[in-house]
């Protein structure tokens, strides 16, 4: 079974998703830029490494929650 793959049927969904991706695609944009600026600068390597890590994992799941709801909008 493939899981449902949100597709905009309507005016109102079409721009909802259009404005979830580009804020999605601003938050990852930032996301690289501070983990570029932790990898960078950061003081210690391997605690770096750590951080960015638990970032990416939150940042993923944030994410897969975030799917989840759009796909739960109804109009």
């Amino acid at each position: 079974m493939t899981p449902d793959i949100y597709q905009p049927t309507t005016l109102g969904h079409t721009i909802l998703a259009l404005a979830f991706y580009v804020l999605m695609a601003g938050f990852v944009i930032y996301s690289l830029v501070a983990l570029y600026s932790l990898l960078r600068f950061g003081r210690s390597m391997i605690l770096a490494i750590i951080v960015a890590l638990l970032y990416l994992i939150i940042s993923a799941s944030l994410y897969a929650a975030a799917v989840g709801n759009l796909n739960g909008i109804k109009f």
